[in-house]
């Protein structure tokens, strides 16, 4: 059985040669924790225009050199926005620049001010009684 892997476009300086990375991902035996390994991988590429950052499929061939064991059978997702298919209309106009998928997470943004909840802040107290927090106590 001939290995077919995910892999990933990491450079195709060279003429016909492309490194990508396969991930491996497999839980710690002990840990139970999910790890990440990741492999370069020198492959054979004659048919197609690839760049960094490009989704491809490898499959495992006989040595095409000393460390080209691989080639390059179909492109999986191009990393060009011209190259992907659209899906909906609605969508596809709001896509404007590389970034455009990011969403700042809330309270993110550093010129907002740390507000505190407002039962701490005023209002009567939550332990009874009609003061107000930070009021000090008259004896």
């Amino acid at each position: 059985m001939k290995s077919i892997f995910t892999a990933t476009v990491l450079s195709q300086k060279m003429p016909k040669t492309v490194i990508v990375s396969v991930e491996r991902r497999f839980r710690h035996p002990l840990y139970r924790k999910v790890i990440v390994r990741h492999k370069k991988i020198k492959a054979h590429n004659e048919n197609f225009q690839l760049e960094a950052g490009d989704t491809v499929k490898i499959m495992g061939v006989r040595p095409i050199s000393k460390e080209k064991h691989f080639i390059v059978t179909e492109v999986e997702k191009a990393r060009n926005m011209k190259d992907t298919t659209v899906i909906n209309k609605e969508t596809s106009n709001k896509v404007k620049g590389k970034n455009s998928h990011y969403v700042p997470l809330r309270g993110t943004t550093r010129d907002k001010k740390k507000s505190q909840p407002k039962a701490w802040s005023k209002g009567p107290s939550p332990f009874g009684g009609d003061r107000p927090l930070g009021e000090k106590v008259k004896k």
